[in-house]
């Protein structure tokens, strides 16, 4: 799996791996004394090569029969996918043997039981397989869509997952493509970053939202669905795109991560076996960094508090992680389940558990690959992958059962498949017997199931039985308004309300009571209510809103109250349900002053503002900026409107219109507010509008302003932002002097984004030349110039050659060194190619050869804590020994030797710029050496060696000089002897207790 772009360069030099070397041996099956399991569980070896190999997927159908989807051709695709029917003859939970239900499957990665056979995620199709005759073997084999993209194979759409409303789900896992029915290839879905969802029955497929880009796909037993990948071990799409519409909002922003337990962005988990060292990140060690196979517990045989649970599994650090998912706001919260543990951990470094589900019993399943290497070669260096043997493991594969010490297997599969019976199944506790009855009452159709069902409906059902007998009427073609209006009155579960209103969108166009009882549904205080409201009622047609006007703009400030424009995501779809009564909208919000000072309130307004700019109606983008130009008191409000339409890019063609936009920006420019001003100009190049009379007298007045340095910190961002629209050859000295660290650090950026807008090397280089007094996050910025702007490589590299830059502050991970290394231009290849290897910045390595034999070497951590105190305690600190200059290694234990060596030998071949040392000289002075710890606007705060901290402020610093090297010293090989380091890499490695 490969990992994302990170802020601590990649150290590795050429390695002897742990990971796939040549002459590997297995670990017995069968032995499950090695793992660690949560102590109210056991788990079996239910089936393993040679009846299985290489499965990603298991799915049992509704009879209980088990089938998986074995994939040999990963990582490179030469052999093809398979599925198999696992075969338990003696009945002992036990699989025997395997049968071949199917072949040739391309690289297929996923599959779902349907209508008496399965769908087969298998690009470029998604197929259909079946066995008619009875033999066991696929005999029907058809493609029932087409055009997804087959490229990396770990990227494939995937995540077949039948859904309460019948539609099918699937991740996109990457790769995308142009999709269409294989009988109509003239309707074509453009999947692009999407998830996405196809009704079989009416042939419609839809976009669900921004995809994770990950395997698998999680629902809730409410329809909720979670998905992962990599490093974002779980993640949320908020609501689905086709809310959005034409609305312009990024779905990307709808995609969030909804873990409370990240660390700097990372999900730290608690692998035990042997530390390796990480082929391209090691900073990801003892993190998510191969999060895949996410499953929701909604079986009944799990203790009640782990129902409802999301189990993570990470290829790479052999473990599945427990998540405990709550509620925060109008969304989702997922918490760790113990802490300090996982709930299943291997330390056998070929447990590769891709994919999991709850069988019809109500176990948990674990579908172990069993690779000795699980990441994909793209992600791994060119001269590491020569020394593994990718193909590792290729021969095996394992299932495990886990379920509560004790507890009796749930019979399964379904003995009786009577409509009754079926019907009666939608209220099982267990999610399988409830999906699965939902899916053959819409496969067998019988005549009498509409009225079974209704009279269900008529009985006392629970909220969750609702819900299903609602989705299945509707599906069968039911007019299901009563029930729906029945429901809506009784105010029911919160759950359910959220699906009322779903299914309410079919009838609010046209039914005049339920959509009343919709808008009676805006005085909830449930944030999720809230924004589902708001939602609902945005599926309305302009007719309708402007007939219910009155009533409508109640509901939306309805939400609005009770906190709900605190909450961002109630915010966004109130944005959305006012795109056709937005000046009434917020004309009512800003007549009640309350509002103004919510935390979201002025992100409605932007996005609100953005839907008009898009919108073009010309009319009513001047209405609008007229509404709210008047007041001084709308002074931000206007501001947000102004910045919309700017990054909107709007346009005029009408000369009057252009006339009246010219009249209404001079007016708000001459109320003499820089900000506003600054805004003002962004649309005036947006709208083709020349810059009023004053402007270079502005800019000229701003340029005096800033350089005399006593500009209130307040305006400072505004007059920098006026700068932008001077000439580059007037204005561009005045820039470089603000990125410095003594400004605010948004001064600094602003100044920056505007010199990287010129693409002036002549610019850049005098960014070099400053480089020493640059702030952290600023140097990261320039770096990101030096490197992803090919013009400016041949400064990169002269820089670095001639030692003007340190190559340890450029975080030169694998993705930032593959873009110079594999450039397209000889010359920027060839000097990469002599800072470093695809394998990582080495620049000691006579040092750390020197001294690898102690890799081998058994150590005695007590001895290695005594070398940790006379070496490394006055800045390192762990556990309760030493203190915090440099990084804290409390949690170090999770690197390997040969990692940990290298960052001791090696520290300033890719130091964190985070622990960069700095010098600063004050105006009295004083000279300070040490880590930048802290920055506001006005201070600065440096940690000493020893663990003091000192802050400045802003004003009494003369100048502030990064080293551009790490705190740590380099050279401890000469003071630490091999023996001595052998102990102190075993005291590192010892964990915490």
């Amino acid at each position: 799996m490969e990992g994302l772009h990170l802020s601590t360069a990649t150290r590795l030099g050429v390695l002897s791996l742990g990971l796939g070397i040549i002459g590997w041996q297995c670990n017995e099956k069968g032995n499950l004394t090695q793992f660690e399991l949560h102590p109210d569980f056991a788990m079996e070896l239910i089936a393993s090569e040679p009846q299985v190999f290489d499965p990603v997927d298991l799915e049992f159908d509704h009879h209980g029969d088990a089938y998986v989807l074995q994939m040999p051709g990963y990582p490179r695709g030469e052999d093809q996918s398979s599925i198999i029917k696992l075969i338990d003859a003696d009945a002992d939970g036990i699989y025997e043997s395997s049968q071949i239900f199917a072949t040739d499957l391309m690289q297929a990665s996923s599959i779902l039981p349907y209508q008496d056979g399965f769908l087969v995620a298998a690009p470029p199709d998604l197929l259909f397989l079946k066995d008619n005759d009875g033999d066991g073997l696929a005999d029907e084999r058809r493609a029932i869509m087409s055009g997804f993209t087959d490229a990396n194979l770990q990227h494939n759409f995937n995540g077949l997952t039948y859904g309460i409303d019948h539609w099918i789900y699937l991740a996109n896992g990457g790769n995308g493509g142009s999709a269409y029915w294989s009988d109509r290839a003239d309707s074509i879905l453009r999947i692009g970053a999407s998830d996405f969802k196809i009704d079989l029955d009416k042939h419609r497929f839809e976009l669900v939202g921004r995809s994770s880009g990950g395997f698998e796909l999680a629902m809730d037993d409410w329809g909720h669905f979670f998905g992962t990948h990599n490093m974002y071990h779980i993640r949320n799409i908020v609501f689905p795109s086709y809310y959005i519409g034409d609305f312009p909002l990024n779905p990307r922003d709808l995609l969030i991560d909804i873990s409370d337990h990240e660390e700097k962005g990372l999900g730290r988990i608690y692998p035990i076996g042997e530390q390796e060292t990480r082929v391209n990140h090691p900073e990801q060690s003892g993190y998510f960094s191969g999060a895949c196979g996410i499953t929701h517990y909604g079986g009944s045989l799990f203790p009640p508090e782990f129902q409802g649970n999301i189990f993570v599994n990470d290829v790479v650090l052999n473990l599945v992680h427990r998540d405990i998912v709550g509620k925060n706001g109008s969304v989702f919260s997922a918490s760790r389940g113990r802490q300090g543990v996982d709930f299943l951990a291997s330390p056998d470094r070929s447990f590769r558990p891709v994919n999991s589900t709850v069988g019809p019993d109500g176990a948990l399943y674990i579908v172990d690959m069993y690779r000795k290497v699980i990441e994909h070669p793209e992600w791994i260096p060119d001269e590491l992958e020569v020394n593994m043997d990718i193909d590792a493991g290729k021969d095996k594969g394992r299932i495990y059962r886990i379920r509560p010490t004790g507890a009796e297997l749930m019979s399964a599969g379904l003995s009786e498949v009577s409509t009754e019976k079926l019907v009666d199944l939608l209220s099982h506790e267990s999610q399988w017997h409830r999906m699965t009855a939902q899916r053959l009452l819409l496969q067998y159709r019988d005549p009498a199931t509409a009225e079974i069902l209704k009279k269900a409906w008529n009985a006392d059902q629970p909220a969750r039985t609702q819900m299903h007998l609602l989705y299945t009427l509707n599906a069968l073609g039911e007019d299901i308004g009563q029930q729906l209006l029945g429901a809506l009155k009784r105010q029911e579960d919160a759950k359910l309300q959220e699906h009322l209103l779903m299914l309410s969108e079919i009838y609010i166009g046209s039914n005049d009571d339920i959509l009343n009882e919709v808008l009676a549904m805006s005085q909830s205080s449930d944030p999720r209510i809230k924004m589902q409201v708001a939602l609902t009622l945005s599926t309305l047609p302009e007719r309708r809103q402007r007939e219910f006007e009155d009533q409508f703009i109640t509901a939306l400030i309805n939400i609005s109250e009770d906190g709900g424009l605190d909450d961002r995501f109630v915010a966004t779809a109130l944005s959305i349900a006012a795109r056709y009564l937005p000046i009434t909208f917020l004309k009512t919000l800003r007549s009640r002053n309350s509002f103004t000072d919510s935390k979201y309130f002025h992100h409605l307004v932007e996005l609100i503002a953005s839907g008009v700019a898009r919108s073009e109606n010309q009319n009513q983008q001047l209405a609008l900026v007229k509404e709210f130009a008047q007041r001084q008191s709308d002074k931000k409000l206007i501001l947000n409107i102004v910045m919309a339409y700017a990054n909107a890019s709007i346009e005029v063609l009408e000369p009057s219109a252009k006339s009246s936009w010219k009249s209404i920006l001079n007016q708000l420019e001459n109320t003499g507010d820089l900000e506003l001003t600054a805004a003002c100009w962004e649309l005036r190049n947006s709208l083709k509008i020349p810059a009023g009379p004053n402007a270079k007298m502005l800019i000229a007045e701003a340029q005096n302003r800033l350089r005399t340095g006593q500009v209130p910190a307040d305006e400072v961002v505004s007059l920098t932002k006026l700068l932008a629209h001077g000439d580059p050859a007037l204005i561009s000295d005045d820039l470089i002097n603000l990125v410095d660290a003594k400004q605010p650090i948004e001064v600094q950026q602003v100044a920056i984004n505007i010199l990287d807008g010129f693409r002036d090397t002549t610019l850049v280089a005098k960014l070099i030349d400053s480089w020493p007094g640059l702030a952290p996050a600023t140097r990261r910025r320039v770096t990101d110039m030096l490197i992803y702007d090919p013009g400016n490589h041949d400064l990169l590299f002269n820089s670095l050659e001639n030692g003007i830059l340190n190559i340890a502050e450029f975080n030169f991970d694998l993705e930032r060194r593959r873009r110079l290394l594999n450039s397209k231009d000889e010359s920027t290849a060839n000097r990469a190619k002599k800072l470093f290897s695809d394998a990582g910045v080495v620049k000691r390595q006579d040092a750390i050869d020197a001294m690898r034999e102690v890799i081998d070497d058994q150590g005695n951590p007590d001895r290695g804590l005594k070398v940790f105190r006379a070496q490394c305690a006055s800045c390192h600190k762990f556990g309760n020994v030493g203190v915090n200059v440099g990084p804290d290694l409390s949690e170090i234990s999770r690197k390997s030797k040969e990692t940990l060596l290298h960052d001791i030998l090696d520290p300033n071949a890719g130091a964190d710029p985070e622990f960069i040392n700095h010098i600063v000289e004050t105006e009295n002075g004083s000279v300070i050496s040490g880590i930048l710890s802290n920055e506001t606007d006005a201070t600065i705060t440096l940690i000493m060696m020893g663990g003091e901290e000192k802050t400045v402020s802003k004003s009494q610093i003369k100048s502030l000089q990064s080293t551009g090297l790490s705190l740590m010293p380099e050279g401890l090989e000469g003071v630490i002897s091999k023996g001595e380091m052998a102990d102190l890499l075993a005291f590192l490695q010892r964990p915490i207790l």
